[in-house]
């Protein structure tokens, strides 16, 4: 695999760990956007997948739900294949086409 195929693992394995601890805490997303002064196009993108998101917006998002660091990146751990940082670490880009 290579990098970018990795990045996507990564996206969607915060994606869904912020989508579930959301719900744990309420279904209505735009009421926790609004609640949280936390932009909807930010938090859809997250908990779609669609985009590398700061940790600054992750973290902040983590603290609205009661969540504090070291728990997001053990449940990141948890969520994430076996091995995963090791064959991420590895991974090289992929080639560009030369069209």
């Amino acid at each position: 695999m290579y990098l970018e195929d990795y990045n996507e693992i990564f996206k969607k394995a915060v994606s869904r760990i912020v989508q579930r601890e959301r719900r744990l805490r309420t279904e209505k997303f735009t009421i926790f956007c609004y609640e949280n002064s936390i932009p909807k196009t930010t938090l859809n993108s997250i908990e779609l997948g669609k985009n590398d998101s700061s940790m600054t917006n992750l973290f902040r998002i983590m603290n609205c739900m009661d969540v504090e660091g070291k728990e997001f990146i053990d449940m990141l751990y948890e969520e994430l294949p076996e091995n995963f940082w090791e064959e991420w670490r590895l991974a090289e880009a992929r080639p560009k086409n030369k069209d």
